[in-house]
């Protein structure tokens, strides 16, 4: 998980410097802070990884063994954003009672009037998709992972998808499925470079600790 982490993290990295000398003054500031995020990251992976050395050297120093050397450290530089805006043509009443109730924390009540949204629009992705979440906030796993299973074969939208498969590594997590939240934290950053946060759950899945990040959502 070590190098498919930083692999991800220069991927990341890699696309900043592409676009940085392109971006406009509001692209520049996302992008910076992404860097934030990744020198975050990479900043307290030098520091464990200082301490593991100072405590390896020592050993080493009162036991020498022939293989024991020193390892070198390879050089690896380093939402509720998604939902924010809604493109859909047609948001119905349900659907923004439901977005108001979502926002105050009342989930029971926003899932009532999604599901109202839902059966009046069928075609309303972004209704299934707070029906998920909503789900997701209260617990109810199951039915959010069904949800969710429900949406990705009916969009190409990627930040739809980008957000349903970081809830579904969500999800993965509370299963302690990791390797398979893993792999669906990374298929969601790649549907969604602009969002780190899959980049920090993937993080949180190989330290074994934290807490998963899903825009203002926490998932302990």
């Amino acid at each position: 998980m070590f190098k498919q982490l930083f692999a991800t993290m220069n991927e990341a990295l890699d696309r900043i410097i592409e676009s940085y000398s392109t971006a406009d003054e509001e692209k520049k500031q996302e992008l910076n802070h992404q860097l934030h995020v990744l020198r975050t990251m990479s900043d307290e992976y030098i520091e464990q990884w200082l301490l593991f050395e100072e405590k390896m050297s020592r050993f080493a120093e009162n036991h020498p063994m022939d293989n024991l050397a020193s390892p070198l450290m390879q050089d690896n530089s380093i939402m509720m954003d998604t939902l924010k805006e809604i493109d859909e043509p047609m948001l119905s009443e349900e659907f923004v009672r439901g977005q108001g109730y979502f926002k105050l924390l009342m989930f029971d009540e926003a899932i009532r009037e999604f599901n109202k949204a839902a059966q009046k629009h069928p075609d309303l992705l972004w209704a299934r998709l707070y029906l998920a979440l909503s789900h997701m906030q209260i617990g109810e796993y199951a039915e959010a992972y069904r949800y969710f299973h429900f949406i990705i074969p009916l969009t190409n939208h990627p930040k739809i998808l980008a957000t349903a498969y970081n809830a579904l590594g969500c999800i993965q997590v509370t299963k302690h499925n990791l390797e398979k939240a893993y792999d669906l934290f990374r298929t969601a950053y790649k549907l969604d470079p602009t969002n780190m946060e899959p980049i920090m759950n993937m993080e949180v899945c190989m330290n074994n600790k934290g807490t998963l990040k899903y825009g203002s959502m926490m998932f302990n």
